[in-house]
């Protein structure tokens, strides 16, 4: 296995990687720092564009429209040569109050888009997870979160995967599998992973295409596989801080991304992990 340090990007909170398949290249957020990164393997190109606020996550649509989490709502986007960006509003989410935003989302096999929202403040259980059909109609499926991560969805489209990072008094902080129809509606949540006996924080989450699931640790300097029964398979220590979310390269999943973050990053963590912030990839896992 190789760890390779592709960008210093020097990311308060780099999050949410994302393989676009039909462009060949990952794209993923500065949530604080309000970017949007690419990163084109085959040519080495990079590029980043400003969102002008909070963004928590952009995906894909099958139509390859890009879609964002902007702290007020989602987007959108066009990408501009000028690293600025056109936004079309499609709706709003911070009506609950200022420390609402968007933290992460994913596409389901049927189109339809996951999204989940958390309390900047770290306090109020104001966190949900949305679905939105392929209309853009949106309805809640889970309430009650504090920092709210993932989503992520099992290869058959059967199970959703959520996280609570934070943990409060209704969510213990881990991450949580429900069982999901065709429409979009979850029953049977329960907890899968219980992160009460490691001193960090479950963060962004992905399954791959046998259904094993990679979390991030915030926190730590970790990332992790569990299989889909929440039994750990391997643990990849990171020469990164806080640990995000990682993005399988390609249909043959052979080259991992992974993202971390700066905030709260002290200068003898940064000597200890100097990479912390910028884009990793990882190779050999199979």
């Amino acid at each position: 296995m190789n760890i390779d340090f592709l960008l210093d990007t020097k990311s308060a909170l780099g999050e949410g990687p994302v393989w676009n398949y039909k462009m060949q290249t990952l794209f993923w957020v500065d949530i604080l720092g309000k970017k949007i990164y690419s990163w084109k393997p085959d040519t080495k190109t990079f590029n980043f564009w400003n969102t002008g606020e909070f963004v928590g996550f952009v995906i894909f649509t099958k139509e390859e429209s890009m879609l964002a989490g902007y702290k007020s709502g989602l987007h959108k986007l066009t990408l501009l040569e000028n690293n600025e960006i056109i936004a079309e509003r499609i709706d709003c989410i911070d009506q609950d109050g200022v420390s609402v935003r968007f933290n992460d989302g994913c596409l389901d096999k049927n189109g339809g888009v996951w999204a989940c929202t958390m309390d900047m403040d770290n306090r109020h259980n104001l966190g949900k997870y949305y679905y939105y059909n392929t209309d853009m109609t949106r309805k809640v499926v889970l309430e009650g979160y504090v920092v709210a991560n993932g989503p992520a969805i099992s290869p058959d489209n059967k199970i959703l995967y959520t996280v609570e990072t934070s943990g409060n008094t209704m969510i213990r902080k881990g991450v949580y599998r429900s069982v999901l129809d065709e429409g979009g509606n979850v029953s049977d949540t329960r907890l899968l992973i219980d992160w009460a006996g490691l001193n960090s924080s479950p963060d962004g989450l992905i399954t791959d295409k046998i259904g094993n699931l990679w979390v991030g640790e915030f926190g730590g300097n970790r990332l992790r596989c569990f299989n889909d029964d929440g039994l750990i398979i391997r643990e990849i220590p990171l020469p990164a801080w806080n640990v995000t979310k990682c993005a399988f390269e390609g249909a043959n999943e052979n080259i991992l991304f992974v993202t971390s973050a700066r905030i709260g990053v002290d200068g003898n963590l940064m000597k200890r992990f100097p990479f912390t912030g910028g884009l990793l990839s990882i190779t050999g896992l199979i």
